[in-house]
């Protein structure tokens, strides 16, 4: 079985009602990970992870590594990293979206970039931009209340175009003209589904590395 940027995961060992997306891998030692967002996994290190492509839910493994909320939320960061068991088992597939983009590293994004994503959800989209790499919005925790959020990656989606939505939780962004990987969609802003909200990449892989900054996970892509 294999598994890709875009699957479709979840906690869930019964149900894919509930689900968001595995963004890509991550790589720390000798051990790999996959990367979506901490509020996919309830922010819960030990929780078990598991894939839904098959249409029945196959355990990936456990959470290592989260951020915290509402506190790293607050931040701009939202992401978990969880360990893969017995990655024999599987056929890890780092290149991105079905087109099998090669991914040459991270890199900061930046105002006016062009996005590409990959969603359990919605599929491809190849016409995202970046509206501000470095912005404050108000998003909607699972309990409804609002967060307030600094330092946010705020996404633009081309008018008529495709959104992304629900389940999309976890993509990685990607930029278009050169194939680095930026950001990780997390939300939309709370006044509706005009903006999407994602976390710089470079802080998300600092922050998950901060229990052993000396092994810091980064970004497998091959």
């Amino acid at each position: 079985m294999s598994l890709k940027s875009g699957s479709k995961i979840g906690i869930h060992a019964d149900t894919a009602s509930i689900y968001g997306t595995l963004g890509g891998f991550l790589q720390r030692g000798d051990s790999t990970y996959i990367l979506t967002n901490g509020h996919i996994v309830n922010w819960r290190v030990g929780t078990q992870v598991y894939c839904y492509d098959s249409g029945t839910p196959v355990l990936i493994g456990e959470v290592e590594r989260t951020t915290t909320c509402p506190g790293n939320v607050e931040e701009g960061l939202d992401a978990a990293a969880v360990l893969i068991q017995n990655p024999e088992n599987w056929t890890i597939d780092c290149t991105f979206s079905h087109r099998k983009v090669q991914l040459k590293g991270v890199k900061k994004p930046t105002d006016g970039m062009q996005l590409l994503l990959q969603g359990a959800k919605s599929g491809y989209i190849d016409d995202a931009s970046v509206r501000d790499d470095d912005g404050r919005t108000v998003i909607e925790g699972h309990d409804k209340k609002k967060i307030y959020v600094k330092h946010a990656v705020i996404i633009g989606f081309k008018r008529g175009g495709k959104d992304a939505e629900t389940g999309d939780s976890g993509s990685l962004l990607v930029s278009k003209d050169d194939h680095y990987a930026v950001a990780l969609f997390n939300a939309h802003t709370s006044d509706g589904r005009t903006e999407g909200v994602a976390c710089d990449l470079t802080r998300v892989l600092t922050c998950l590395s901060k229990d052993n900054p000396g092994v810091p996970f980064k970004l497998k892509t091959n």
